[in-house]
């Protein structure tokens, strides 16, 4: 007598459940890093599979017989939902690490890069600050919660196979894209605003006591400057964030909706 645990059908279900879960957890910041260890994320991975394996089973998904090559651009398909919904908090992320580009630029350590591990490449000295800051209080404010529901709103409303075109994922994730650099200017607008006034300030002495050398004399002024409007700054850029944060719900369920299948 053979005992059979788990069926075909329930074994390609929860591996393409799998894909799906996975694409979006490697694709988030700080988890999809290769700072967490990669046997960690599988264990994550497994976890909210096994977690969520209830919701598609009782949407009574049967697999027809089909070559293996649909069965790879339907999987294909569950990937790069994944890597949709994973891309809505990268987009905000990089709208916080470009507002810190700006703010480097404009008080002269545009030069002074670090090596940022996660992304494996260079990165301005403020921007991998704002960066750091943006994480630790993402999860502070435990946004990340928003993602559990947002994978189980996407097996409702985008149920396992659904076809998935490129149109739909331009179509949901262009506006969050046009939104981008709007983010990056409000975080950046202390310094931008102030810097203006500096330089503004510097023509100024400059036309009326010539004998001051002012290039030498505007770098470490605008530094100065900067580096306090930053310290001063802080409770208006964490005040940005967190709102920035508190809309990722309605983000996330804006794109599972431009995304649904029809």
């Amino acid at each position: 007598m053979t005992i059979t645990l788990f069926s075909p059908d329930e074994l390609l279900l929860f591996f393409f459940l799998t894909a799906r879960i996975g694409a979006i957890v490697f694709t988030l910041p700080f988890l999809g890093s290769r700072i967490v260890p990669f046997p960690l994320k599988i264990l994550l991975i497994f976890l909210l599979s096994l977690g969520l394996y209830p919701v598609v089973q009782g949407q009574g998904i049967r697999f027809a017989p089909a070559p293996l090559g649909v069965l790879g651009l339907l999987l294909l398909g569950e990937v790069l939902l994944g890597i949709t919904i994973g891309m809505v908090v990268q987009i905000l992320f990089a709208a916080v690490r470009f507002g810190g580009e700006v703010f480097s630029h404009q008080i002269g350590l545009s030069i002074a890069n670090i090596f940022d591990p996660q992304q494996e490449q260079q990165s301005s000295l403020i921007g991998q600050f704002l960066y750091i800051l943006s994480v630790l209080l993402f999860f502070t404010l435990r946004a990340h919660h928003w993602f559990i529901y947002a994978m189980a709103e996407s097996l409702h409303k985008i149920p396992l196979l659904g076809i998935i075109t490129p149109w739909a994922v331009r179509q949901a994730l262009l506006p969050l894209m046009g939104r981008l650099f709007i983010i990056a200017i409000q975080i950046g607008a202390p310094v931008l605003v102030v810097s203006l006034l500096s330089i503004l300030s510097m023509g100024i002495i400059a036309r009326l006591v010539p004998q001051i050398n002012i290039f030498i004399l505007s770098l470490p002024v605008s530094l100065s400057i900067g580096l306090m409007v930053l310290g001063l700054a802080l409770p208006y850029l964490f005040g940005q964030m967190q709102a920035l944060f508190g809309q990722l719900g309605r983000e996330l369920f804006l794109v599972i909706q431009l995304m649904e299948t029809r």
